[in-house]
């Protein structure tokens, strides 16, 4: 889930990881399959977001996390 709004987009990697770290939670409630989960992002820029997204699900006890991407921006 993701909580407040989103952080300026030309923001440094520090400040941008802490709040997405502040920003993005699992629900407590999931379940997570016992293979691996697609993790997937309409747009892609820095890759902070998808980074820190995989980083709950691998922590929440996801085998492995395959990212997909459907549009990156320059």
């Amino acid at each position: 889930t993701v909580s407040g709004p989103p952080p300026p987009a030309d923001t440094a990697a520090k400040p941008r990881v802490e709040h997405l770290l502040g920003s993005l939670s699992l629900l407590d409630d999931v379940s997570l399959p016992a293979g691996p989960v697609l993790l997937v992002d309409d747009t892609y820029r820095s890759g902070w977001t998808m980074t820190v997204a995989a980083a709950l699900l691998r922590d929440a006890g996801a085998s492995s996390v395959l990212p997909l991407v459907v549009h990156q921006l320059p």
